[in-house]
């Protein structure tokens, strides 16, 4: 889970768009899932493992994110299910 205090929808688009992430889906990413709660954004996303999401983080939202010119540090929590499920298509 990840949470940026003070970030308005608009500065999610920017970073989203800099970033990338619907136009080539990160390695080891599978999903991702924003709401806000006033002024602050909130994310779950389901990573492979903590490293995929680090080298995202690394060499593309963190990048994207000073493109957007969001300088909060995000709120990060890794949290290891013990069982998953998906809807199958």
């Amino acid at each position: 889970m990840c949470s940026f205090e003070g970030s308005p929808l608009s500065k999610y688009d920017a970073v989203r768009a800099a970033a990338g992430w619907l136009d080539q889906v990160p390695e080891g990413g599978l999903s991702h899932v924003t709401w806000w709660e006033g002024n602050d954004c909130h994310n779950i996303d389901a990573w492979e493992n903590e490293a995929a999401f680090g080298v995202f983080g690394e060499n593309r939202l963190g990048p994207a994110m000073a493109e957007a010119g969001v300088s909060t540090e995000p709120e990060v929590t890794f949290i290891r299910p013990t069982r998953c499920s998906s809807r199958k298509q």
